[in-house]
């Protein structure tokens, strides 16, 4: 059989954390081709379930409202939902810290993308460029800024904040999960890509008037498919023009096994899994898997265990690290959610 095309299979390898140095270079880097937190952030804004996860935790986070008992200008809000973002996605945060002129004190603390930061072998000297997004890295931009330290009276320093001591570099609590991940946005780019190619994998079409030219058949494949492909073009039909049946062109369906219960399957599976790195179910995040009712109560029961086990050890460790920063207790006020106050006291 002669075909027009064949589309390539594509493999995907799922990067590791490796981490590595340049010769002359203390900075370590973050992957093998120091991109791996750009990876990590791809799959935050590909993958549905993880986005969700992530984006609700954090709201959940800053319960009902987040005060600062110390005067900056800062939407301390903000500056929490940030840092929790951040820990979600890869394990860690990191904000800057700027003293007063006569170094006693603290004038601001600002977040910083935890992808613009990489760091030496120990976490003790770190640097800054918002080129490391980028395949092309301007070094001239990078900042190099030192750990912050209570006893030390640098103009700028960094708080730098990982979820491990044995990696340089922080590891994300879905990293069991990376598998899972893919298959959702794998699943998501198969449908998206059967939407916008109507017959494809599905039909034959046979045109029986000779076999053309090379450069013919790239013609008639290319009109084939803008006419009559694609999620704007159901129910659309074929003209065709012979010279009798002998010539006609033929439309022959594929008997292609049906895989949309595996996909389902699979689907729903990878699900799960990213759920379940989070110790959370999708019902706390708006999402009803099935119709066998969850009421009210069992979402608090639900809301109460989620709290205490993923969202209050957050709070309490993103308040005891700017208590570190300030050298002093209850800089931090976070109100729990309204149908907590009766049971949860304030974190601080």
């Amino acid at each position: 059989m002669a075909f027009a095309s064949i589309d390539k299979v594509e493999q995907v390898i799922i990067p590791e954390l490796v981490e590595t140095k340049y010769s002359g270079s203390q900075m370590v880097n973050y992957g093998r081709d120091n991109h791996y937190v750009d990876y990590l952030y791809g799959l935050y804004n590909d993958v549905t379930s993880l986005k969700t996860i992530i984006d609700g935790t954090a709201d959940y986070v800053c319960g009902d409202g987040v005060e600062g008992s110390v005067n900056l200008e800062i939407d301390w809000r903000e500056f929490v939902h940030l840092l929790a973002t951040d820990y979600l996605r890869y394990g860690g945060f990191a904000f800057e810290i700027i003293r007063t002129r006569d170094l006693n004190n603290i004038a601001g603390v600002y977040y910083i993308d935890f992808r613009d930061v990489r760091s030496d072998e120990d976490n003790e000297v770190f640097y800054y460029n918002p080129d490391f997004k980028k395949n092309y890295v301007r070094s001239s931009k990078t900042i190099i800024l030192e750990k912050f330290k209570p006893d030390l009276r640098q103009p700028k320093s960094i708080f730098y904040y990982k979820n491990n001591h044995s990696t340089v570099y922080p590891i994300p609590r879905y990293s069991g999960a990376l598998k899972a991940c893919e298959i959702e946005r794998g699943i998501d780019e198969m449908h998206l890509a059967g939407i916008h190619n109507g017959f494809y994998g599905s039909y034959i079409v046979n045109i029986n008037s000779g076999v053309p030219d090379e450069k013919e058949q790239e013609q008639i494949e290319k009109d084939f498919n803008e006419k009559f492909c694609g999620a704007g073009n159901a129910g659309r039909f074929v003209l065709n023009f012979s010279n009798g049946k002998d010539n006609q062109a033929t439309l022959q369906k594929l008997d292609v096994v049906d895989f949309s219960d595996k996909y389902r399957a699979a689907a729903t599976r990878a699900r799960e899994q990213i759920y379940a790195a989070f110790r959370a179910i999708p019902a706390l995040f708006g999402i009803m898997t099935e119709t066998t009712g969850f009421n009210e109560q069992e979402f608090s029961e639900a809301f109460k265990l989620y709290n205490r086990t993923v969202v209050k050890p957050i709070q309490i460790l993103i308040c005891d690290m700017v208590d570190k920063v300030f050298d002093m207790q209850g800089v931090l006020n976070i109100k729990p959610f309204s149908m907590e106050q009766n049971n949860e006291e304030i974190v601080n």
